[in-house]
């Protein structure tokens, strides 16, 4: 084996090289535990994370290009014509990690989404609203409310459209219901207002820690909605009639509300005591 060269580099170097590569992962992970038990007691969660993800990703950037030109001392420029066919077929295959790698910046540049965020990619079934655990340079891990991992590329967290409830506040749910011609519309609008005006959550009625004057909690969004003073009519429950089919009236309960990760539950909660509500004065609802 003695004398035996890869590209041109003894292969003895090439032990070393994988050898101190792992040597630079093991230490950048170590420097990332460090400074995470030095920082989390002192800033927030996801400073603290940015910060020792930031340590992370110098030491291995650093290890790589040492282990590169100290240990294997390769001549870029022969390397890639050593390369020739092969490096051009890696290129392609390295294509999307590279697309990935790019959008992993770009997210770090324009701060759409955050550590802690919760968001939802919009026109997939896969991605429900999901809290932000972590970001990488070439994926975002999301923890959706069941306790799910999903690893999203970040190519696709760039090119979808993003809805990032944290960073709005507070978001608006349609429910679709279907309602004979023959019942009582404002009867039936009237009990729809008066089980969202029960439920803690639904605003106007948030659920609000301590002593938090709601007018105080809109009021970082009074530019957003071009409000000169809050209105809270406008996020009282809505009753729209969406499109007539035969007999039915196909409508939409549009509902407010702040809690993200409890949103189907809150939606749960809201449909089971209007059933009751409507039940007790006669009224079911149709089946499609």
């Amino acid at each position: 084996m003695a004398g035996e060269t890869l590209l041109g580099v003894p292969l003895e170097s090439w032990l070393l090289f994988v050898i101190a590569l792992i040597v630079t992962i093991g230490l950048a992970r170590l420097f990332y535990v460090l400074v995470r038990h030095a920082f989390d007691s002192h800033l927030s969660k996801r400073a603290s994370k940015n910060l020792a993800r930031t340590f992370e990703y110098l030491i291995i950037a650093f290890g790589i290009y040492w282990c590169f030109f100290s240990v294997l001392h390769l001549d870029l420029t022969a390397l890639i014509a050593s390369l020739g066919i092969a490096g051009i077929a890696v290129a392609f295959a390295s294509q999307e990690v590279l697309q990935n790698f790019i959008a992993g910046l770009l997210i770090v540049i324009e701060r759409r989404i955050k550590l802690e965020d919760w968001i939802e990619i919009v026109g997939t079934t896969s991605y429900r609203p999901a809290r932000i655990s972590d970001i990488t340079l070439t994926k975002t891990v999301l923890v959706d409310s069941g306790g799910k991992l999903v690893y999203v590329p970040n190519s696709t967290i760039i090119d979808s459209q993003v809805i990032n409830y944290t960073q709005a506040g507070f978001f608006e749910v349609p429910v679709e219901l279907r309602l004979s011609k023959t019942y009582d519309l404002e009867l039936f609008t009237a009990l729809v207002t008066e089980v969202a005006e029960a439920e803690k959550e639904i605003l106007p009625n948030p659920h609000v820690e301590g002593d938090k004057d709601l007018e105080n909690l809109f009021r970082i969004t009074k530019y957003r909605l071009r409000m000169e003073k809050t209105d809270m009519s406008k996020f009282s429950p809505r009753v729209l009639v969406t499109r007539v089919e035969g007999d039915d009236l196909v409508l939409s309960v549009r509902l407010w509300m702040m809690n993200a990760p409890r949103r189907e539950e809150i939606i749960s909660d809201f449909l089971k005591e209007l059933v009751k509500r409507c039940e007790k004065q006669g009224i079911k609802f149709s089946h499609p």
